[in-house]
């Protein structure tokens, strides 16, 4: 961009300079003009020097390519968001599996539980814990392989009660043989109702009405 305090046409005999404006950034054609002004008002005897000449009109170039790049790039951004929105409404009445850890549960329906060991584990806790995030059940598994685990909860508190509909979370904590802790993503499972969209982008909405983002999708089924 061209700093217009650096050029200025001198002044003409018998006037008063006028005060320097305060610095502005120069579009396309406001550059060229006051290239071209420069240019015209230049003192014959000590016309401007090549080097800054040629300074200048680099710069004016890079000024049009930087304009047609972003041009470019906004029109790629806008048929990028076009081709993902109509492909995020094919995902309505699908069972879709996203990374996250809440999840719906119907009383007295059992509830599968995902999740995927990043090593091999040899003990893996899963706790559940309610809307209040308060632990109502625990189940504990052994000598697990790393990649993905799944097991189905009865919807059961750990005096085995039966817990009411609503929604609910789940953590893992895995440890290798040696005791160290063994990484775990946990999964969750829904039926797309919906898909918002905000200023952060689209958000699927699920049956029971947790969320998640499309990034976050690991597997679709009908």
């Amino acid at each position: 961009m061209l700093d217009t305090s650096a050029i200025q046409a001198p002044a003409l005999s018998g006037q008063t300079a006028v005060a320097a404006a305060p610095k502005q950034t120069l579009g396309q054609d406001q550059f060229m003009n006051l290239l071209i002004a420069q240019l015209k008002n230049q003192d014959p005897l000590n016309p401007v020097d090549n080097s800054q000449l040629m300074a200048q009109l680099a710069q004016f170039s890079q000024l049009q390519e930087t304009q047609q790049m972003a041009q470019s790039l906004n029109k790629f951004i806008a048929q990028q968001n076009t081709a993902n929105a109509t492909n995020l409404v094919t995902l309505l009445g699908k069972h879709v599996t996203t990374n996250g850890s809440t999840f719906a549960l119907t009383s007295g329906t059992p509830t599968p539980i995902s999740y995927t060991l990043a090593a091999n584990a040899s003990t893996a806790t899963v706790q559940v814990l309610n809307a209040s995030g308060v632990p109502v059940a625990t189940w504990t598994g052994t000598n697990q392989t790393a990649g993905a685990q799944n097991l189905m909860w009865d919807g059961r508190d750990s005096s085995g009660n039966t817990l009411p509909t609503g929604l609910y979370s789940f953590s893992v904590s895995a440890k290798g043989s040696n005791g160290t802790a063994v990484p775990a993503t946990t999964q969750t499972t829904g039926i797309v109702r919906s898909i918002n969209y905000d200023g952060n982008g689209p958000v699927l909405v699920f049956d029971a009405g947790q969320t998640a983002l499309p990034t976050a999708i690991v597997n679709v089924t009908n």
